[in-house]
């Protein structure tokens, strides 16, 4: 977030907030989709 946030800043401001405020979501659903498929047994 630290090295990113001022490059998606920028392009906020471009193209409005509401893409990213779709996006973010869709982007943390993925990764949380990614988790359940590792399993209990994972380490």
């Amino acid at each position: 977030m630290f090295f990113l946030s001022r490059r998606f800043g920028a392009l906020a401001d471009r193209f409005g907030s509401r893409f990213f405020m779709r996006a973010g979501p869709l982007v943390a659903a993925g990764g949380l989709l990614l988790f359940q498929r590792m399993g209990a047994k994972a380490q």
